[in-house]
């Protein structure tokens, strides 16, 4: 198959080269990435309002590849009606990710809206993380995408979903398999923000490293955390429809309000 690779992390990330080359050994991958690190861009997309800079790069196992000044779904929109115009991909596949991509996570990650990108113009799309900030070994998440990808191209709906897939930092012999999940309950960000007054008045904000993501103590039974913490691998389907339809009817009161 002809396979579309983009990150969060930037085009020389581990992840993604490690992606690369598992892929390459059934595949003809193509890469546009960012040329920087663009973690927790969410979808956002620039391509509308600026140009954006782009430089062919070389990377071991891909036909192609790109670093794109820009987001992460700026890349994949610029490969899919550029780059690729006429070989469309038949998957795209971002990641692999430092870090992990679950919970309330799924709405600020770029890795997740890379693939959300290809979902959206009908692709066959994954979002791959490796849940570990500092990894150093992507065999077991490469793997994991090319044992996966043949499981959703196979399925006749697959371009009108993400495929979210989340790895535990663990040893290969250590991971018990696979569950299918559901986004666990959302995670607390929350960490003191420091306010620095500056000599005209303003103030500069700082919170000082990364904010801590502590779960729920209310974990899902078949959440996405909770499989991670119990040693498998999650595969989470993602759909765009933010409506949360069981509050409908807590609204209908709206309805009766004279305009």
């Amino acid at each position: 198959m002809r396979i579309l690779v983009s990150n969060d992390d930037g085009y020389d990330s581990e992840g993604l080269q490690e992606l690369v080359r598992a892929l390459s050994r059934r595949h003809e991958v193509y890469v546009s990435a960012p040329l920087t690190q663009r973690s927790a861009a969410s979808h956002s997309v620039t391509y509308f309002r600026q140009k954006n800079l782009a430089r062919r790069v070389e990377i071991s196992g891909a036909s192609e590849a790109w670093a794109i000044d820009g987001t992460p779904a700026d890349c994949v929109y610029y490969a899919i009606h550029g780059f690729m115009k006429d070989r469309r991909p038949d998957a795209v596949i971002s990641g692999i990710n430092y870090g992990r991509n679950m919970s309330s996570d799924c709405i600020y990650s770029g890795t997740v809206a890379a693939a959300g990108e290809g979902m959206i113009y009908g692709i066959p799309s994954m979002a791959v993380s490796l849940c570990d900030d500092h990894a150093e070994d992507f065999t077991c998440a490469a793997k994991a995408a090319c044992d996966l990808l043949d499981v959703l191209v196979n399925d006749p709906d697959a371009g009108s979903y993400i495929m979210n897939v989340n790895v535990p930092a663990v040893p290969a012999e250590e991971i018990k398999g696979y569950r299918v999940t559901e986004l666990d309950t959302k995670a607390d960000y929350g960490k003191e923000i420091f306010f620095l007054e500056q000599e005209d008045g303003d103030y500069l904000l700082e919170v000082i490293n990364k904010p801590p993501r502590s779960a729920s103590p209310q974990m899902k039974e078949n959440g996405d955390i909770t499989a991670v913490r119990n040693g498998y691998i999650s595969v989470t389907p993602l759909y765009y429809d933010l409506c949360a339809h069981q509050y409908k009817n807590q609204l209908k009161p709206a309805e009766d309000i004279e305009f």
